[in-house]
């Protein structure tokens, strides 16, 4: 594992050009905005906390629930017509339930 801080998405966004799903862990790229995230777009993952890798994807979660409901949402996108794609994306960007623990602790 990198010796960098990891972090997480409270909710979807995209960072350096890359969309990260809610409950997805990411490194920071070292932008001239990551301080601005720290305040509302992300938290930080303690050093010892166990990270949900999804097998397909690679991509790394705080929890097994955000990792399954990434997978339910892909595989809810991949079967959708492109109207209801867009109502699916459109829901998820408007969700405003945020996280506002800063931290996610080691268990």
């Amino acid at each position: 594992m990198s010796s960098k801080s990891l972090y997480y998405a409270r909710l979807p966004f995209t960072y350096a050009g890359k969309a990260l799903a809610r409950g997805e862990v990411f490194e920071l790229s070292g932008s001239a905005n990551d301080q601005k995230l720290k305040l509302i777009h992300i938290g930080a993952v303690e050093s010892g906390f166990d990270v949900f890798t999804d097998d397909t994807t690679g991509k790394r979660f705080i929890s097994n629930t955000f990792a399954e409901a990434y997978k339910s949402k892909q595989a809810k996108l991949t079967n959708a017509s492109p109207m209801e794609a867009d109502r699916i994306e459109e829901r998820d960007a408007k969700r405003t339930d945020y996280d506002l623990n800063p931290t996610i602790s080691a268990r």
